[in-house]
């Protein structure tokens, strides 16, 4: 992940909500069932993070400092 993907989901995130927030009928990319029924819903593609992967991931993004993840 890189942060060009996190200002795409922030950006969708922002868009939906300010729909949702304006009553407006905001777009969705499938359902999902919640175990009652089936709720619209817009999913975004998950990106892993595995030992190969932390740092270019999650510290590189700045979630986590480098000490957070292996400590001192």
């Amino acid at each position: 992940m890189n942060k060009k993907s996190v200002w795409k989901w922030a950006s969708l995130l922002a868009a939906v909500a300010n729909g949702c927030r304006r009553g407006e009928e905001v777009e969705t990319s499938s359902y999902v069932n919640n175990g009652k029924k089936e709720v619209p819903s817009v999913l975004i593609e998950p990106i892993a993070v595995m030992r190969d992967t932390i740092d270019s991931t999650v510290i590189q993004d700045g979630y986590h400092s480098y000490d957070d993840v292996y400590g001192n």
